[in-house]
């Protein structure tokens, strides 16, 4: 009955991104402050940020604590500070609806390119039409306004791809009702940090689809979305559909999780040759009321022969003082997630199963997290200041094979603050 429940959750929801596709440096989110006006209408905008958190995850750690295990599967568990984020986004706005935009991202040993695309506007009455293409998130992407990445953003939408989409939106009175193509390049599979604290090396991580790159055998992905709304109501559904290559697709499956070769269904005469659908449907509702805000998600994927879901739900509140008052703004958010591979604590043979308590194999692990975050506008809409803490579990045993969990000490506390410009 569970199982069902959740393989009908994405159908009976309705998931929601926005109309627009999500933009980080929008004017929602970052209002322009530095820009150069040129003669014939062109505008040059400089947008950034920049944040330093302190992060804890749980476990023996601290000062002068040089573990022998710890650092062999979660990297350091002494608290320190680290660059949260330093990016910077170059957008030049030409006249009649045509921009170039791009975001660049900073590390302490490095500069790398986050996206780049071209981006059409026109509005001709109730009608409006976005297009963009380039380099840049999927457009389900959303504003998730915590520090810490949802689950489904490490794992499906949260990197950049090369595509090329369009949106077609209505406003009538009360209502409105948008749809839009994307046609884009299959992203690799990779492995996603479920720990943010934790050095990426050895960390407990999740199957997912990295940032864009080329690689032999890529392959275009098409997708859909439809969204409608209200002023305080949203919903969308959304399909993506493409097929994998042998590398960094059904490659990537069978070397990263060790129970794969045991699926119904593998090619054992050509472990290359492997079914390679590739696809991922959602559902996302929001409801807005007062000062509070609601918001349900679903994705269900499949990659191969290895089927995947998410559900999450966030709450949130904002109360919003007087412009002399200090703080400005004051955030209350929580976040429940569940993060499935459907069957894979089942028995495949009479000693295994998909998923293994191994460190090594956390990729085939579920996951339930609760994140519980405060925020708050120190500083006009410049700075903020996060603090946030997660409750994360691990399910890793066989129910079938008689194998209980085996948890993993890895509850995390991020103390974040952001300068935006």
């Amino acid at each position: 009955m569970t199982t069902a429940f959740y393989r009908a959750l994405p159908v009976l929801l309705c998931l929601t991104s926005t109309a627009w596709g999500y933009d980080a440096f929008s004017e929602k989110r970052s209002p322009t402050r530095f820009a150069i006006d040129g003669k014939d209408g062109t505008r040059l905008v400089l947008k950034g940020l920049t944040g330093l958190a302190w992060r804890d995850l749980e476990g023996r750690g601290g000062p002068r604590h040089d573990s022998t295990t710890d650092t062999a599967t979660l990297g350091t568990r002494s608290p320190h500070f680290a660059l949260s984020g330093a990016r910077l986004a170059v957008r030049v706005e030409l006249p009649d609806g045509l921009a170039a935009y791009s975001a660049f991202g900073f590390t302490p040993t490095g500069a790398r390119l986050d996206s780049a695309w071209f981006d059409y506007r026109h509005t001709d009455g109730p009608w409006r039409l976005h297009a963009e293409l380039g380099l840049n998130q999927p457009f389900v992407a959303d504003d998730w306004e915590t520090a810490r990445a949802p689950l489904a953003a490490r794992v499906y939408w949260g990197q950049s791809e090369g595509h090329l989409t369009t949106d077609l939106r209505y406003t009538a009175t009360t209502w409105w009702l948008a749809a839009g193509v994307s046609v884009a390049m299959m992203r690799p599979l990779e492995s996603a940090p479920i720990n943010d604290a934790a050095q990426r090396r050895g960390t407990i991580s999740l199957l997912a689809y990295g940032p864009a790159r080329a690689y032999s055998g890529n392959a275009p992905i098409l997708g859909g979305k439809v969204s409608i709304g209200t002023a305080n109501t949203q919903f969308d559904t959304f399909a993506y559909r493409g097929e994998m290559a042998a590398a960094e697709g059904t490659d990537a499956l069978r070397n990263r999780i060790g129970g794969f070769s045991l699926l119904p269904g593998f090619n054992g005469d050509d472990p290359h040759r492997q079914d390679t659908s590739a696809w991922w449907v959602g559902v996302r509702g929001a409801w807005s009321f007062g000062g509070a805000r609601l918001r349900l998600e679903g994705i269900r994927s499949r990659e191969s022969l290895l089927f995947r879901h998410i559900i999450a739900a966030q709450l949130g509140a904002v109360w919003t003082r007087s412009t002399e008052s200090f703080p400005a703004t004051l955030e209350a958010r929580i976040r429940l997630e569940r993060y499935v591979i459907e069957g894979g604590g089942d028995a495949l043979t009479a000693d295994r199963a998909l998923r293994s308590p191994d460190p090594s194999q956390a990729i085939s692990w579920d996951h339930d997290v609760l994140t519980v975050a405060l925020a708050s506008q120190l500083y006009r809409d410049l700075l903020w200041l996060r603090a946030e803490h997660s409750l994360i579990e691990e399910r890793n045993g066989a129910p079938e094979l008689e194998r209980p969990d085996i948890p993993i000490a890895n509850h995390e506390t991020t103390i974040d603050l952001e300068l935006r410009f």
